[in-house]
């Protein structure tokens, strides 16, 4: 076959004057810098990444399931690293991850006392 050609529309020639086109409707002198509105204390909505790690970590720590606890202490981790000024409180944030270290931290004694109460009972040493 033999290629068609192809119509196209007709062009307008558009000559640049100081950087603008003389068809742009848009006024350089109007532009305003983007300024984030403040929150109030009460409009903050509240961190899932906190609100996940406390409650992971209070079910994980209640049943002694540490699986659960590390899940926690990953949504902490989460959200720290996903901390923006203006969408998180610190609060938040700072409960969420202290409850997960104490959920990690108590698991960790727990299992050390486990040990040692089995070891005392066997006879074994620690």
């Amino acid at each position: 076959g033999v290629p068609r050609k192809t119509q196209c529309a007709p062009t307008r020639e558009m000559v640049l004057a100081k950087g603008k086109l003389p068809d742009d409707a848009r006024d350089p002198d109007a532009v305003v810098k983007f300024e984030r509105p403040k929150l109030a204390y009460e409009d903050i909505p509240p961190d899932l990444w906190s609100l996940g790690a406390l409650m992971c970590s209070f079910v994980g720590m209640s049943f002694k399931w540490k699986g659960l606890t590390w899940v926690g202490f990953a949504f902490a981790v989460a959200a720290l690293c996903n901390k923006r000024t203006h969408d998180a409180d610190t609060k938040q944030i700072i409960t969420g991850s202290v409850f997960a270290f104490s959920a990690l931290l108590i698991g960790a004694m727990n299992a050390w006392q486990g040990a040692k109460a089995r070891a005392l009972i066997t006879g074994d040493e620690l």
